[in-house]
């Protein structure tokens, strides 16, 4: 009996087990908003990735438009491009002067790419003539419209142009700088430019140079 007794319970306890049932397991919660961002990332990331694998990173070149401002002239034994146009420019000294060099920025990436910084000049080099960065903006009656360099979303497969826009120092602080006669080629860009989330800086070489001449004497 006592057998029967413990078996007995034991089914009854076997019983009551089974009748209780587990509570549902619960999978992650996928919001519509979640799904979307996961899907708008993973669709930047690939897009990065592909283009690094199809060319040189990162996608930026120099487009098309270049141009010289100030009164410049051929660079001595300067390269011709196929138009047969010279590729440099020397601009001679002149307290004052104005001077400057324009070019255009091709985003040749899969993304709209932003132009978050633009030089001319390493940092911390001296130069003949301090140059500021402008953006050259819709066509006015006169030719383009600049206004000053701030951030700017280039579209892919679009360029936009950029000049640098400045006046030769005085003829004596140059002097101090500079040996007479030498100078400054300015012939690259120096850019931060940023995909999405990605920020990463280049250097373009311009399709123009300007070479920025010092004094050879002073007044």
């Amino acid at each position: 009996m006592r057998a029967a007794e413990a078996n007995g319970g034991s089914r009854l306890v076997a019983v009551q087990q089974a009748g209780v049932e587990a509570p549902p397991r619960r999978g992650p919660a996928f919001t519509p908003i979640g799904v979307g961002l996961a899907i708008v990332l993973v669709a930047i990331v690939g897009a990065i990735g592909i283009q690094m694998l199809l060319s040189t990173w990162p996608p930026v070149s120099a487009g098309q438009s270049a141009a010289v401002v100030g009164e410049v002239m051929p660079c001595n034994q300067a390269e011709v491009d196929e138009d047969g146009a010279s590729t440099c420019y020397a601009a001679p000294f002149q307290e004052g002067r104005d001077v400057g060099i324009g070019f255009g920025v091709r985003n040749d990436g899969l993304l709209p790419m932003t132009i978050v910084a633009v030089d001319v000049i390493r940092d911390g080099v001296l130069t003949p003539a301090q140059l500021e960065p402008y953006l050259s903006t819709t066509e006015g009656p006169s030719g383009p419209d600049i206004a000053p360099f701030q951030p700017v979303e280039v579209a892919p497969g679009s360029e936009q142009t950029i000049q640098f826009m400045g006046t030769f120092g005085n003829c004596e602080t140059v002097a101090r700088d500079y040996a007479p006669g030498s100078g400054l080629v300015v012939g690259q860009a120096f850019l931060t430019l940023r995909w999405a989330f990605f920020e990463t800086q280049a250097e373009v070489p311009l399709p123009v140079s300007l070479a920025l001449s010092a004094p050879t004497s002073c007044p």
